[in-house]
């Protein structure tokens, strides 16, 4: 039975891949829970199944067996419905910045928000998008800049804002900062913190150690496809029950 603070669970999930010679098999029955207002981050090394799970979390991939629950309600099978969530439900930040470099930055948090709701009027578009920019951290100085102008920093944020402008009930992030040098970094990460600690539900696909320490409710640890272990900070990175766990903690702290 689903808990009604469970508001997204994977149960069960599977996915595979066509590939020659044989089919590649990214996750092998995969039961992950993320409660309302708690974040969860997961680890693993490359090719562990992570970034497969946040896409089938963000209705971006459809699992091979298995079921993908919102609030408690199975992920519609018809394009139109996932296509719903997806612009609703869920916010989504990759690994690359993904904003358009010719445009401004209100420019770029507008076009989602135009896309969805064409019927928005267009100062309201304009209210939420600069709403959306001064909750991580970006003031007047970028809302006429293009984009390719801003550093690497500001144009994550900028994608984060973009997200949250749709008011999503979850907030997916693929290791935001892997492109980042350690500065930038910081920038994004603060920006993180602060929504964690206003309770965003939040999955961050991350191998930022700290992070993950101070602001995840639950860490999980990802290996061949499979949960290998899971629990809160504390226990996760000062007492971890399995070797393979420890090796990993070993190799990145």
């Amino acid at each position: 039975m689903i808990e009604v603070s469970c508001l997204l669970r994977l149960e069960g999930v599977t996915k595979s891949f066509r590939a020659k010679p044989n089919p590649v098999e990214a996750l092998r029955g995969v039961t992950l829970e993320v409660k309302a207002a708690e974040m969860v981050a997961l680890m693993g090394p490359s090719g562990s199944g992570k970034s497969t799970a946040l896409s089938l979390a963000g209705l971006m991939l459809r699992p091979t067996s298995g079921t993908v629950f919102l609030s408690g309600e199975p992920a519609p099978d018809d394009e139109r419905g996932r296509a719903r969530l997806r612009n609703s439900f869920v916010g989504t930040v990759h690994q690359s910045y993904a904003v358009i470099g010719d445009i401004n930055g209100i420019a770029n948090v507008e076009i989602p928000l135009e896309y969805a709701s064409p019927r928005l009027p267009r100062g309201r578009r304009r209210e939420l998008a600069r709403e959306a920019l001064g909750k991580v951290g970006l003031g007047e100085d970028v809302y006429s800049r293009r984009a390719s102008s801003m550093s690497g920093g500001q144009q994550q944020r900028v994608a984060i804002a973009r997200a949250l402008a749709m008011k999503p009930d979850i907030m997916l992030f693929d290791e935001p900062t892997s492109a980042l040098d350690p500065e930038l970094t910081g920038e994004v990460l603060h920006t993180m913190r602060e929504l964690a600690a206003e309770h965003m539900t939040m999955i961050v696909v991350t191998h930022e150690m700290a992070f993950a320490r101070e602001a995840a409710a639950n860490v999980v640890f990802m290996e061949n496809g499979v949960i290998v272990e899971q629990g809160a900070p504390q226990t996760f990175f000062s007492t971890p029950k399995e070797e393979r766990t420890r090796e990993f903690l070993r190799n990145m702290l």
